[in-house]
């Protein structure tokens, strides 16, 4: 998922299926067929470069760039100290994600 804020681009990735499909909302559309109604999304399954990250343990990811001298920022998730319930990677530069796959998924 990208989004872009404030003239930069912003990107966020988790390995947590549940909340990757949170952040996919915006790709939601409506499709009207024979047995009625179907919501489907999308999402990519990327490849991301993390390259230095800043762990974030508060889990204030939205910012508009990282610490400086780092690429990134990782919120870090309850279970290893942080304030978040899943985990997520913050990037700021397009080239640092490679999109492998396109899911696109009913609801």
């Amino acid at each position: 998922m990208t989004v872009t804020l404030l003239a930069r681009t912003l990107a966020d990735f988790s390995a947590t299926s549940g909340k990757s499909h949170d952040y996919a909302g915006g790709s939601e559309r409506v499709r009207s067929g024979p047995i009625g109604d179907r919501r489907w999304r999308t999402m990519f399954v990327a490849s991301v470069a993390a390259g230095k990250a800043f762990c974030d343990l508060q889990g204030e990811l939205d910012v508009e760039r990282p610490p400086a001298g780092h690429d990134s920022i990782v919120g870090e998730t309850k279970a290893k100290g942080g304030a978040l319930n899943y985990d997520e990677l913050v990037v700021y530069a397009e080239e640092a994600a490679l999109p492998e796959h396109l899911i696109v998924y009913s609801l």
